[in-house]
């Protein structure tokens, strides 16, 4: 399972699962407690089934792309999940993400 994190510039944060190709959950919230909080609810005890984690990179508010950012390496080392951030996602309605394992965008974590 992958899971992206985007916050908006003047907008709000959303949260996005995608199982096999295809998104199984979307939830939008005014912040990243929000998202954090329904994702809980949805992943219960699955957290170890996220295999990646793609993070925005911005251009968003410098403190809640820090919140999303801590939440996102939190979820990373705690799991050993590489993650990647990204800058555009075209097309902005993707229902897929590219594969994880060919990355067309800056590693985060684990360090190269």
């Amino acid at each position: 399972m992958i899971l992206r994190l985007e916050v908006q510039k003047n907008g709000p944060t959303h949260a996005w699962l995608y199982r096999n190709g295809r998104s199984v959950f979307e939830y939008e919230g005014d912040n990243m407690a929000q998202v954090a909080a329904e994702l809980d609810k949805e992943l219960k005890s699955q957290w170890s089934q996220i295999s990646g984690i793609y993070v925005f990179l911005g251009p968003a508010g410098y403190s809640r792309l820090r919140a999303t950012h801590a939440f996102a390496l939190g979820i990373s080392l705690a799991r050993q999940t590489p993650i990647a951030g990204y800058e555009v996602w075209h097309p902005r309605s993707a229902a897929t993400p590219p594969p994880f394992s060919k990355i067309p965008l800056k590693p985060i974590y684990p360090p190269a």
